[in-house]
């Protein structure tokens, strides 16, 4: 099913989803952009180029040049009043041989999906860590434990902001020490760095003693909406005794906004930000918001960041889509150093909302029911791909301050390599598990066993339609297994004309659990109370399809 395309690039977590919308006016493809607004790649060396002024002028636009690295793109906006010539005028562009070539300044959204009211030694532990089951699903008080942090490497929170004053952020959130302390002037007058007005560490930007707004160009980048707060408290909420507890409690966060209150924000502050945290060299970029439409400009800004030893981590999206087939960005640009999140409950299955992906969805972390920070001083439970993304790249900083010498390819494949690996997310992920500090930090994995520790007993057993199954069919099979509390059933394939033929699923009172209608290899289905699944195909009289076919079956005895 195709992304909701009424929607900006926004957080992936349980406010919204991210996802990227196009103006239809010039490009066929259905996502949203900002009204009259394109982002141009110049070739060669054009920046002050009197032909691609020339260019400008004779298509009455006006011309943003924002970017310091990135300095070969141009942002072009179409006046209100020459909008009915607009696709006349991106054709100008595209046909220009200055122009290598234009997008839609792309619109982003946030990615939660809907607001919500034992270790090697002793650990102490802040108040509301009992509320935190995904630090103990994912091991953490165990690598705690184990910690040896030897730096305090930066992760920089690319959102809605940060709440830096926080009870539970402020200790950790990271300080330019180019802006930061004071210093005497030529008139002997004492100067603070922070409020002097001045460039101190010229990196034009003035006083960004925080980070830096880029939704609203100031100096401030402080959340108007909690959503970057609440990814901020997953990453590195302070061990403190007091609120939360983060995964790296060592490291710094950077707070660069980019996302307004609503979520929402553009392809063009989306580089400004992403330029900013590398320029200032943070670690990890924790990226919890995305869309469906690609940007070659931001596949070339993320493939630079991560050639200068960045790792940048993305939510995979809440829209429950095949990432391969229906990418989210950016965590499906196929780029080396690009880690991608999916989400998982407190059962270690996937969540109804997450989006998968076989080969473009790494690896998978809690997402439902995440408690952390959250704006003014509060506390929130959230749910999403955004809570997930933040636990992956608290693992990677903690990861990173304990082995400061690993570049960012060998953090990514730790990462992946390190899981627990889980039935129910076999063939579902690259790495067909879920996060684990523990393990991250020890340089191992949790092998896939038929007994797995949410007590989960794997069986092998064949149960499968006709392929093709006939037209008007009503074929019921039954899997039963003597004892069994609670059952669940893995497809090694499924396939249904969609919106038409179904699979149903029903208990031992035939009461409807699940229905599947969709083509997918590799499905788990939920798990039902009681001992047996009546696995019931429905068809109409046309479009028949391949069926199912199930491999095997879990119990809890």
């Amino acid at each position: 099913m195709k992304k909701n395309t009424q929607n900006l690039f926004r957080i992936i977590s349980s406010f919204s989803m991210l996802t990227l919308l196009v103006s239809a006016a010039s490009f066929a493809a259905p996502h949203a952009a900002v009204n009259g607004e394109y982002l141009i790649r110049m070739k060669g060396e054009l920046r002050s180029n009197s032909r691609l002024s020339d260019l400008h002028r004779s298509l009455g636009v006006s011309v943003r040049t924002p970017f310091k690295t990135f300095s070969q793109f141009q942002v072009v906006a179409i006046p209100a009043e020459r909008r009915l010539n607009e696709a006349s005028i991106v054709a100008s562009y595209r046909q220009s041989s200055l122009i290598e070539y234009i997008e839609p300044n792309y619109l982003y959204h946030t990615s939660q999906v809907a607001n919500e009211t034992d270790s090697a030694r002793e650990y102490p532990l802040d108040p509301e860590y009992a509320q935190q089951w995904g630090l103990r699903n994912i091991d953490a008080l165990g690598a705690w434990g184990v910690s040896n942090s030897l730096t305090r490497p930066v992760v920089a929170v690319i959102d809605t902001g940060v709440d830096y004053t926080h009870p539970d952020l402020a200790a950790n959130a990271w300080k330019n020490p180019g802006e930061s302390g004071t210093y005497t002037d030529a008139q002997g007058n004492l100067k603070d760095r922070a409020t002097d007005g001045i460039d101190n560490d010229g990196n034009g930007f003035i006083d960004d003693v925080q980070g830096w707004n880029f939704h609203d160009n100031s100096n401030d980048p402080n959340d108007n909406m909690g959503h970057g707060s609440h990814c901020a408290g997953i990453i590195a909420g302070a061990h403190n005794g007091v609120g939360i507890m983060g995964v790296a409690p060592t490291a710094q966060i950077m707070a660069v906004k980019f996302l307004g209150a609503g979520g929402d924000g553009t392809l063009e502050n989306g580089i400004l930000a992403t330029e900013y945290a590398m320029i200032m060299k943070a670690n990890v970029l924790s990226n919890s918001w995305g869309g469906d439409g690609y940007s070659k400009a931001f596949a070339e800004v993320i493939s630079e960041v991560t050639k200068r030893g960045i790792l940048y981590v993305a939510a995979a999206g809440n829209e429950h889509n095949h990432n391969d087939t229906e990418p989210t960005y950016p965590a499906s640009y196929p780029i080396k150093g690009v880690v991608s999140v999916g989400a998982t409950d407190e059962t270690d299955s996937e969540t109804v909302f997450t989006n998968w992906g076989t080969k473009s969805v790494h690896l998978t972390a809690p997402g439902f029911h995440i408690y952390s920070a959250f704006k003014e001083g509060e506390y929130k439970l959230m749910s999403g791909t955004s809570m997930a993304c933040p636990h992956v790249a608290g693992a990677a900083a903690l990861l990173w301050s304990n082995e400061p010498g690993l570049s960012n390819f060998q953090v990514a494949e730790r990462l992946v390599s390190s899981v627990d690996h889980r039935y129910a997310l076999q063939g579902r992920y690259s790495s067909g598990g879920r996060l684990n500090v523990l393990n991250l930090l020890q340089n191992k994995s949790t092998p896939l066993v038929e007994s797995d520790p949410e007590g989960w007993k794997f069986y092998a057993f064949r149960a499968e339609s006709p392929h093709p199954y006939p037209s008007l069919a009503n074929i019921k099979s039954l899997v039963s297994h003597q004892g069994a509390k609670q059952i669940k059933l893995h497809f090694k394939l499924l396939q249904t004309a969609e919106q038409m033929d179904g699979i149903i699923l029903r208990d031992s009172r035939k009461k409807t659990r699940e229905t599947l209608n969709r083509n997918q290899g590799s499905l788990w289905s939920r798990p039902v109370e009681g001992s047996e699944i009546e696995v019931n195909l429905r068809s109409d009289s046309a479009n028949q399809s391949f069926g199912y076919e199930i491999d095997g079956y879990s119990v809890i005895e």
